[in-house]
């Protein structure tokens, strides 16, 4: 009785005291004689392996996110965009537009305080809102007569925790690539309750999405994306804190619309 049940389940037990410790060295070297044990033993090991496999992965979803937040913060720091402000509130003071001066002023320092929020992962939708109103203001004093936008977000969504600048970054991108020197911009943000959430969609008049972006962003994001890191910052940014936060893959969805125009829609 000892040798075929005591001893075995004392040295199951010992093994399993350590399992806080280094699982990687954890084994369950006593033989079982009883198909009982040799099948609680097999369970056990199972269990040791499922949770390595997990540990190991959240480990590398967190080094994921790390490298995400890193991009993320390193996109806020645009010095470029800060000494255009200041050259366009240099320019308007030549032009004696001193009301527009102040309007921009306002603007621009609501921009500043909320991009200096780093410290925040996660903003309610209602705020993020404002400091896109406080962005376009900012465009629409540079470019007078060339930026038309429409926003229809319910009240109720107003309260939605979101990503930080996971909105502003779309709107953002569409005045880098769709905004001309002589065509008005169109651009309109729409928010919408869906069977398991709520959806952001931002509509622009510009050029629309080449087919390897759409290609690209609307599945699965490839592992190794080093060659992307330059280019469309924005979306992979976007791409990978949805997967990372709510762990699914088909969260952002972009399209082309007609007769053109690009579409960006997050779940």
């Amino acid at each position: 009785v000892y040798q075929t049940y005591a001893k075995p389940i004392t040295s199951l037990s010992r093994e399993l005291t350590d399992v806080e410790g280094d699982l990687h060295h954890i084994t369950i070297s006593e033989d079982a004689y009883t198909k009982e044990l040799y099948s609680l033993k097999g369970s056990i090991r199972h269990l040791l392996n499922e949770v390595i496999t997990r540990r190991l992965d959240a480990y590398e979803s967190k080094l994921r996110e790390q490298d995400t937040q890193l991009f993320m913060l390193r996109s806020q720091l645009r010095p470029h965009f800060y000494l255009n402000a200041i050259t366009t509130i240099n320019s308007m003071t030549y032009q004696g537009r001193e009301e527009d001066i102040r309007h921009f002023l306002d603007a621009l320092s609501v921009h500043m305080r909320y991009m200096m929020r780093t410290d925040e992962s996660r903003i309610t939708l209602g705020e993020e809102i404002k400091h896109i109103r406080a962005y376009i203001a900012m465009q629409e004093i540079r470019y007078p007569s060339k930026i038309i936008h429409h926003i229809d977000i319910p009240e109720e969504m107003d309260d939605i925790m979101i990503p930080h600048l996971i909105l502003y970054t779309v709107v953002e991108n569409t005045f880098k690539y769709s905004m001309g020197i002589e065509d008005v911009l169109l651009i309109m943000i729409q928010g919408e309750w869906t069977g398991d959430g709520f959806k952001v969609t931002v509509e622009d008049n510009g050029n629309g999405y080449p087919q390897d972006v759409l290609q690209l962003y609307n599945g699965p994001l490839p592992q190794n994306m080093d060659s992307e890191r330059k280019r469309h910052i924005g979306l992979r940014n976007i791409k990978q804190t949805l997967e990372l936060k709510y762990k699914r893959s088909d969260l952002l969805r972009i399209r082309n619309s007609v007769p053109h125009g690009a579409v960006t829609e997050l779940t």
